[in-house]
């Protein structure tokens, strides 16, 4: 498994419009007050890789 350091919420014309560093193995992010929409979320390790997920709320 990898160790999360930051959550990133990116918006579709790219801007960051959330974002949370992990603490103590914390590695959730709430959405709820962003708009509906199609949002990528950047999740970096520790490790130096990086995964990115595509998410419609």
């Amino acid at each position: 498994g990898y160790e999360i350091s930051k959550i990133s919420i990116f918006n579709a014309i790219g801007k960051e419009v959330l974002s949370s560093v992990s603490t103590y193995g914390s590695n959730s992010i709430n959405m709820g007050k962003l708009p509906s929409g199609v949002y990528i979320v950047s999740v970096n390790s520790v490790q130096g890789e990086v995964f990115t997920y595509r998410v419609v709320k």
